[in-house]
């Protein structure tokens, strides 16, 4: 399956993760290592499951690599110094 980078979506979102929202990569993409919340101080982002069929609909290339696909901005900035991710 995929997951999806979700933002609040209000004016308090940092440019660096508003970048990220609507992000598909498949779920054991070392991309998430990279960019899964929270990546900040008072990060209120999220990721949530897609399944492969809707997410290839959403974004056909979701398929290829993360890291390539990461927006410059978010390359750059995320995580915010001093956070880094541990997926469980």
């Amino acid at each position: 399956h995929f997951w999806e980078y979700w933002t609040v979506g209000d004016l308090r979102v940092r440019p660096e993760h508003a970048v990220l929202d609507g992000f598909l990569a498949r779920a054991i993409d070392p991309v998430w290592g990279k960019i899964y919340p929270p990546s900040g101080f008072n990060c209120r982002c999220s990721v949530v499951p897609v399944p492969a069929d809707e997410a290839l609909k959403m974004d056909p290339d979701a398929e290829e690599g993360g890291m390539e696909r990461l927006p410059i901005l978010a390359r750059a900035l995320v995580p915010q110094r001093g956070f880094h991710t541990l997926i469980h």
